[in-house]
């Protein structure tokens, strides 16, 4: 990301999803004032016109074959730093004219230009030519670009304490020779620059990787660092005193090994967690495989050398004939032979990998030579089987493969911690079923293989039987005491009724009525929640039917009652019917009165038929009909 400087409302970012190395701004044409936005994406170096989106941005000239790693402008846009892939650093001018390149052993990973001034400078400061790189990935370099000097000597001096990889670096904007540096295992130094010592040592909590650090806008002894546990945090310099590098060290594992005790807490009964894998892991690179190490590995060094002169001069054209590898001592020229040349190459690397038990390697090697088959029946006859064998051998034939297959299921099975499905998947791609069930039955897995067997054998089998009985037999058939104390821990009534059935077949009566004693508790529990008890509506309603007293009445009204926040009303019609009904139509209920009308007066229905509801509440009557306020 990269604020704008001088528009505050102004940020660019970019993504790693669009391949965004960095962004920040810069002179467009080299005018201070006009400025656009600089990225880097997939080794170019490109300028954007923020004013004009809809035009595609300008690519700055460097020279060919140029991979731009990262780049810096000097905080006066003066020089334009950048930096390649291959370790060297182009120097730009402002318009971007090329001033100079200079080479590093190591490719630059971020550049921090000092501040043209800070807050302890009268004036300029003079820093301002001077820039902080991370290099190789654990140094820092102080350089000065202030004289051109080349081939390196512009190296002020050099931070090579670390032994973690260093994410980023912060001049500081009060002290010119102060610099932040914070790195992936969870610290952040603080380094005079001038005097060559760390004068402050900053550990987060629980040794979380710092991705950002920056120094305080406020105060000269705060510095902010934000932490891979998505945390920021502002820590005091002076509240931070310089530690030596074992203390960290000791101090890293006391605590990561206090978090692996506690995580071992959390884990299920019979876990740990290996104390070996507590310690942070470094970013460490994989290493290359060669196929040909003859080609990267001469003994003949001065050999090697002389012929890779003959190869130059005759690019060159100083040679007018191709040299000649008959007579060479090393495998350089060999490789610009015949074809039989070639393969005799192949074959002494081949030679070489078997010799070394590097197998894999010499499969490949004969992959590229055409001739797999040789090399796939011996992995099987030798039983150095693996699912590289497996996925090439239908190159040879399929009973290669279904050999390849079988021979691999049994390598896995004389394996202590192998996975018995694995297995079982490699004889039934062989169509070896039952060698698959057997494996099932042997890591005590019945139900898998009761189920192959059933699906892919003959039900009159005798395969079925013996599965069952050997799961009869794991599992301690007969067994009924066992079986009713595990059910005894249940608090169902059915899971209870049968484990009080087992326990009356072990003969253990205290056994026996335990759980008899429990089974009756919990179906009384059972039975009584099964009642269904009425509603305070349905009580309502059955006890004003009982009351109900009949008088011929040709008045129609309309009464409401709050019950169970809900509005019944009891409405009156000129007839034979009385009709009690809820607002909501869903508990409508119809009083039949034996053909005669319903009256009841409000002073009944207070008096009478609610001095033993407390639930009920009349409210004012909402209708009326003809001025009459009745029920």
């Amino acid at each position: 990301m990269a604020w704008h400087p001088t528009q505050e409302l102004i940020l660019a970012y970019g993504t790693v999803e669009g391949r965004i190395h960095k962004v920040e701004w810069g002179p467009l044409n080299g005018n201070e004032e006009d400025l656009g936005l600089y990225v880097v994406a997939e080794g170019k170096l490109v300028v954007y016109n923020t004013k004009i989106l809809t035009r595609a941005p300008s690519e700055v000239d460097t020279p060919d074959d140029t991979f731009v790693y990262t780049f810096a402008w000097k905080p006066d846009y003066t020089i334009l730093l950048v930096g390649t892939k291959t370790g060297s650093v182009i120097l730009y001018s402002k318009d971007l004219k090329i001033l100079s390149t200079n080479y590093f052993q190591h490719k630059l990973k971020e550049i921090c230009w000092h501040p043209d001034s800070v807050q302890s400078d009268l004036g300029t400061s003079k820093y301002c030519y001077w820039f902080a790189a991370v290099s190789n990935s654990k140094d820092v370099t102080i350089c000065n670009f202030q004289t051109d000097v080349n081939d390196g000597n512009n190296i002020v001096t050099k931070y090579e304490r670390s032994e973690d990889v260093i994410n980023c670096i912060a001049w500081s904007p009060y002290a010119s020779n102060q610099l932040v540096i914070a790195s992936d295992e969870g610290t952040a130094q603080v380094w005079d620059v001038e005097a060559d010592v760390i004068i402050s040592t900053y550990v987060s909590p629980n040794f979380e990787g710092i991705s950002a650090v920056i120094w305080s806008p406020t105060s000269s002894d705060l510095i902010i660092s934000a932490a891979k546990d998505h945390t920021i945090r502002v820590w005091s310099i002076l509240e931070h005193p310089k530690q030596d590098e074992n203390e960290i060290k000791h101090l890293r594992k006391k605590v990561i090994k206090e978090i692996m005790n506690e995580q071992t807490d959390l884990l299920p009964k019979g876990e740990n967690v290996n104390e070996e894998q507590t310690e942070t892991p470094k970013n460490k690179k994989v290493a290359k495989v060669n196929i040909l190490p003859i080609f990267y590995y001469p003994k003949e060094t001065v050999q090697v050398i002389d012929d890779l002169k003959k190869l130059l001069l005759w690019k060159e054209g100083l040679f007018t004939e191709e040299p000649d590898n008959t007579d060479s001592g090393s495998e350089i020229l060999k490789i610009f032979g015949s074809k039989h040349d070639m393969l005799n190459i192949m074959e002494r690397n081949d030679s070489l990998h078997q010799q070394k038990g590097k197998y894999s390697l010499s499969n490949t090697l004969s992959l590229f030579k055409g001739d797999i088959n040789t090399k796939i029946k011996k992995a099987i006859e030798d039983k150095r089987v693996n699912p590289w064998v497996i996925m090439m051998s239908p190159m040879v034939s399929i009973k290669t493969w279904q050999s390849a297959c079988e021979t691999y299921a049994q390598q896995l099975s004389e394996e202590a911690d192998s996975d018995a499905l694995e297995i079982a998947s490699y004889y039934l791609a062989c169509h070896k079923v039952e060698q698959a069930i057997d494996i099932l039955c042997e890591a005590a897995m019945f139900r898998e293989a009761l189920a192959l067997a059933k699906c892919r054998l003959a039900e009159d089998n005798s395969a079925v039987t013996n599965i069952i009985e050997k799961w009869a037999k794991q599992t301690l058939y007969g067994k009924y005491e066992d079986a009713a104390s595990v059910l005894f821990r249940r608090s169902d009534a059915t899971t209870l009724k049968f484990a009080a059935e087992l326990s009356e077949k072990s003969g253990n009566e205290e056994l026996h009525k335990a759980i008899l004693l429990k089974y009756n508790l919990i179906k009384h529990d059972v039975e009584e929640k099964d009642i269904e008890l009425p509603t305070k509506l349905d009580a309502f309603l059955k006890k004003q039917k009982e009351n109900i007293l009949c008088e011929e009445k040709t008045t129609i009204s309309t009464k409401s009652v709050f019950l169970d926040n809900q509005n019944v009303e009891i409405i009156h019609y000129e007839g034979d019917d009385a009709e009690i009904e809820t607002k909501d139509k869903e508990q409508d209920r119809l009083l039949e009165n034996d053909n005669k009308s319903a009256y009841i007066s409000e002073n009944d229905l207070l008096e009478k038929n609610m001095s033993d509801t407390p639930d009920v509440k009349l409210s004012e009557s909402h209708t009326s009909l003809d001025n009459e306020n009745t029920v």
